[in-house]
């Protein structure tokens, strides 16, 4: 009940530390579309073929090195998992949960759980509906990718076991060694043969592509013999040694200085020789870290080098772009705006705001979603993006798009002579990009109704002088959180069009600003400074109770009458 105590108050105190992040997004989901997770992820699952996480992680290649030819399942095998076990690991769980003499149930429970949510990532019938009728808001999670941690997780903590059991040397466990060892190769074979019909498709047109899997399933195929064949000499070979030996097990015990034999005194140093169930399970786990680290070190050794980076077209649109925006379709990707500190219109996230998600597909394009504008491949049906940008080239203009980035080779505005359509200006090009400048953005701040002089100090702040009362435009999405003061006063922001924010301004001078601050933050920060209060009182109230519990254990001892000194300590006596 104590333990449970403390779990339970670990759990409210991080709960409230991160109180300020946990109402921000629950404040936010009702204004936000979150894409396919309203159910629609029941029905995405991975290929079998994407199986080769599970001891055959490079079966297709490495992640820099992506098949040329049909090579659909080779890219899940990456997308539809964020990581991989290796074949050491899976034979040594396998012989973990059979051979393992404690933790029965904690051995069950990671053998089944990590089984059935593997399954559940495949979308094996009948495991896959009926996990998702059960679990709590499953069909709103992309089980396949981010389900893995919990089943690797299960594998190591049984591949410990497994490793442990090699060192006991029970005579069983030669037998269930090879049990193991024989699953896993099935298990490998399996997913080997889910894999074939890719594999030869790209071997066609790459060659290289068969002495990569040639070569990742000799290597894992080779482990996972080694770690068999450990686990039968542990078994069987500790069995043998002690037959062979004419003295008891306390010979293993070597003393130096005592000639005599018999135990030698406590100032003698002595050695125990190692046995062979602990020589093997070494051994079993030097060779699952070899594994490991050859697996993960992987990646980084594919990258290349060295990497000239043009950063011309970044350096451009910083000098130029000013408060606007900046569209790309295959030079900047979307979030890359963000890592230059540049004004993308392009996104790429999830949640992303309800009112953008209908406007991108209203007047954008309405081939895509808000969650990946800008980076849908070309051939879907209805328009390519190029066709859209050009169709809906105002819409874009209306968000400030001053520039729009493109490969040199696509000639969205014109022809490949250099004709460019009405306005459009072709104004930096390199190898890696063609920035073109759209001939009628609207700016960031602008008024309707009567006209005003605008000066803005950024994108958070301006100071207008109008004529007449009027409205002013802000070219930023209207969503719970933004606030606007004018001449310091609150004001009520609503919103223009479909998207954007407007705000009333009187005749005269205003000077207005914009802040946001999600829903609830001011009760999150408080909730989050209650949890640090509380985090720092858990240890010093820990502390305190030692000390009381001390004290009164002292004064106890002191006012018994029976109080005692201890009794001399027998000649020869050691303490334990």
């Amino acid at each position: 009940i104590r333990f449970l105590a403390k779990v339970v108050l670990g759990a409210v105190t991080g709960a409230l530390i991160a109180a300020p992040l946990e109402l921000a997004f629950a404040g936010y989901l009702p204004d936000a579309y979150v894409g396919q997770h309203t159910g629609a992820f029941a029905t995405i699952h991975a290929a079998l073929g994407a199986s080769s996480a599970l001891g055959l992680p490079y079966l297709y290649g490495t992640l820099l090195a992506p098949p040329k030819g049909h090579g659909a399942l080779a890219v899940q095998s990456w997308q539809m998992f964020g990581g991989f076990v290796t074949a050491s690991v899976i034979v040594l769980a396998v012989l973990g949960f059979l051979a393992a003499r404690r933790a029965l149930l904690l051995r069950a429970a990671l053998a089944v759980g990590s089984a059935l949510v593997v399954l559940w990532s495949f979308g094996v019938q009948p495991v896959q509906p009926i996990l998702e009728r059960v679990v709590p808001v499953a069909k709103r999670v992309w089980v396949s990718r981010y389900s893995e941690p919990s089943w690797e997780m299960a594998l190591v903590v049984l591949a410990c076991f497994g490793i442990e059991a090699i060192a006991t040397s029970k005579r069983r466990n030669a037998i269930l060694g090879v049990v193991a060892g024989a699953a896993t190769l099935g298990g490998l074979a399996v997913v080997f043969h889910e894999a074939h019909t890719t594999l030869v498709s790209e071997t066609s047109v790459s060659p290289a592509h068969a002495a990569d899997a040639t070569t990742m399933l000799a290597w894992a195929v080779s482990f996972v013999l080694a770690i068999t064949v450990l686990a039968v000499v542990s078994g069987l070979g500790e069995r043998l040694v002690h037959r062979g030996r004419a003295a008891g097990p306390d010979e293993r015990l070597v003393h130096r200085g005592s000639p005599g034999g018999g135990r030698p005194p406590r100032s003698h140093s002595r050695r125990r020789v190692p046995s062979l169930g602990k020589i093997t399970a070494a051994a079993a786990g030097g060779l699952v870290a070899l594994d490991v680290f050859a697996m993960a070190a992987l990646p980084p050794l594919s990258a290349p080098r060295s990497e000239a980076i043009d950063m011309g077209p970044a350096h451009f649109l910083a000098a130029h772009l000013g408060t606007g925006r900046f569209f790309s379709y295959g030079v900047y990707h979307p979030d890359y705006g963000s890592y230059f500190g540049l004004a993308q219109l392009d996104t790429n996230d999830t949640p992303v705001p309800k009112s953008w998600s209908q406007y991108v597909q209203a007047h954008l394009d309405a081939n895509t979603r808000a969650i990946y504008f800008g980076s849908r491949p070309e051939k879907l049906s209805g328009l390519s993006p190029i066709q859209a940008l050009v169709a809906n080239l105002s819409s874009y203009e209306a968000l400030d798009v001053r520039y729009v980035l493109l490969r040199p080779s696509v000639h969205a505005f014109g022809d490949a002579g250099g004709h460019l359509a009405d306005g459009v200006r072709l104004v930096y090009e390199d190898k890696l990009a063609a920035i073109y400048e759209l001939p009628h953005p609207m700016p960031f701040f602008y008024t309707t109704g009567s006209s005003c002089s605008l000066h803005p100090d950024g994108t958070s702040a301006v100071t207008a002088t109008c004529a007449a009362a009027s409205t002013l435009v802000r070219n930023e999405t209207d969503m719970a959180g933004w606030s606007v003061t004018v001449n310091g006063r609150s004001a009520t922001l609503t919103q223009a069009g479909d998207l954007l924010q407007a705000v009333r301004l009187p005749k005269g001078t205003s000077t207005v600003t914009y802040s946001y601050a999600p829903k609830h933050e001011t009760l999150g920060l408080g909730l989050f400074a209650f949890g640090m209060v509380v985090a720092m009182g858990i240890p010093f109230g820990a502390r305190l109770r030692r000390r009381r519990g001390g004290a009164a254990a002292t004064a106890a001892v002191a006012e018994s009458p029976r109080a005692e000194p201890p009794a001399p300590r027998a000649a020869g006596a050691r303490e334990v």
